[in-house]
């Protein structure tokens, strides 16, 4: 039989092990990173019930002005798809940027069924909050202070 020192010694050892593992599994997510998730989760709930003026607000391009309310709502009404669903499988960030990866299911009217894609977004923080990075300038476009 081992001493209870020698037995006491390797349960701490033991512990020693387990508590790292543990507490590393047990620890609560990056707290920006639920912010990007609950940002996009707000954005892609907009474009599921096609509310594109909740949605436009939350694009980069409305406060820099490389995004008209116009141009966004011609994007979506052109497009013969409509979001169904989706799934967040990863928030990567990096600094003031964030990269969202995510499965969306799609129905298009050509198709009988809906089709599930994988997809990449980027975010961008501006002013303490996190915005769908939009696309390219475009011709004419004016810089806009109140996102409507």
């Amino acid at each position: 039989m081992m001493p209870k020192i020698v037995q006491f010694l390797l349960i701490l050892v033991f512990a020693g092990f387990l508590v790292p593992l543990y507490a590393e599994e047990a620890s609560p997510p990056n707290a920006e990173q639920a912010r990007v998730e609950q940002r996009v989760r707000a954005y892609l709930d907009a474009l599921k019930i096609q509310d594109l003026h909740t949605a436009y607000r939350m694009e980069s391009g409305v406060l820099d002005g490389t995004l008209t309310a116009d141009a966004f709502h011609r994007r979506f009404k052109s497009t013969a798809s409509v979001l169904l669903d989706y799934e967040i499988q990863k928030v990567t960030l990096e600094s003031d940027q964030a990269t969202v990866e995510f499965s969306g299911t799609y129905q298009y009217p050509q198709l009988h069924e809906p089709t599930t894609m994988p997809r990449r977004a980027q975010w961008v923080l501006i002013d303490g909050e996190w915005y769908h990075k939009s696309g390219q300038r475009q011709a004419g476009a004016k810089p806009r202070t109140d996102p409507r």
